[in-house]
């Protein structure tokens, strides 16, 4: 299923028109990685006539579901409501959840709901200070023999990020001052994709594609740097299997290491 982008990009308009001016910002910032996010979990849903999906964190994206692949049977997780997370009430009506729960990771497992053909988890293992093979076994779990987890997080040896250790900056966020961070939207932790294979493998998975995203780039000049030296863009994207599934092969659309490695050649190189 290849979804278009003109009828995407006119939903997230209107998706934008209807919430307040700082939302809109966040929208239009992170419309690439949704449009992404759908088009690759169209493809993982197959020919399915009603695939069951799990997204676990969701955002105002998560009421495209309807619109982008219309006939999955959406089931939603977000954190609890004393962390101003979504509803139950406010899932099925803004983006029809079939079932909803709220549960804070980093404190409680999340529980097995039921067999997904597939669970997004995309920005959340960023803000989680517990070990990644541990929730992400807890997502494999909660997959059908055969469906697939499609996980993103913030890749730690990004462009920017060296470059700002090149320049002596700390590429770490800023703290919050005490009471500013209530929907926890720290990053405790960025990871490299060395990093998320192991855990899928520590967790009893298999991955089944590992590759980067450009989806944060907004400089022209940065982005046709990036297409040369793809391991250095700004997300990570892993497909990952539980170990018993017989579909996918192992594959990596870009190299962990390519011709430039760029912690020991010139970062003007790129």
């Amino acid at each position: 299923m290849i979804l278009d982008r003109a009828a995407y990009d006119a939903r997230v308009e209107a998706l934008v028109a209807e919430h307040i001016p700082e939302l809109r910002i966040y929208l239009r910032n992170h419309a690439q990685r949704f449009f992404e996010l759908f088009s690759t979990v169209a493809e993982l849903c197959g020919e399915r006539p009603s695939p069951r999906i799990l997204e676990v964190g969701t955002s105002p994206f998560s009421a495209l579901y309807r619109d982008m692949i219309p006939q999955a049977r959406l089931s939603t997780v977000d954190r609890p409501r004393r962390m101003e997370g979504t509803s139950a009430r406010e899932a099925k009506r803004r983006y029809g959840s079939l079932r909803h729960h709220n549960v804070d990771l980093n404190r409680k497992a999340l529980p097995v709901l039921g067999e997904f053909d597939v669970v997004v988890f995309s920005e959340i293992l960023e803000h989680l200070t517990v070990a990644p093979e541990q929730v992400i076994g807890e997502l494999l779990a909660n997959l059908a023999p055969e469906g697939s987890l499609y996980l993103t997080t913030p890749n730690v040896f990004s462009y920017r990020h060296l470059m700002q250790t090149r320049h002596r900056q700390n590429p770490r966020p800023a703290l919050f001052r005490r009471g500013e961070d209530v929907h926890a939207t720290y990053h405790v932790r960025e990871y490299a994709m060395t990093e998320i294979v192991a855990a899928v493998h520590a967790a009893g998975g298999r991955t089944v594609s590992g590759t980067y995203s450009d989806c944060w780039e907004r400089e022209p000049e940065v982005a046709a740097k990036l297409a040369r030296f793809p391991y250095l863009q700004g997300n990570l994207v892993v497909v990952a299997k539980r170990a018993e599934s017989t579909k996918g092969q192992t594959q990596f659309e870009f190299p962990m290491f390519g011709e430039f490695d760029p912690l020991r050649q010139d970062l003007d190189e790129v």
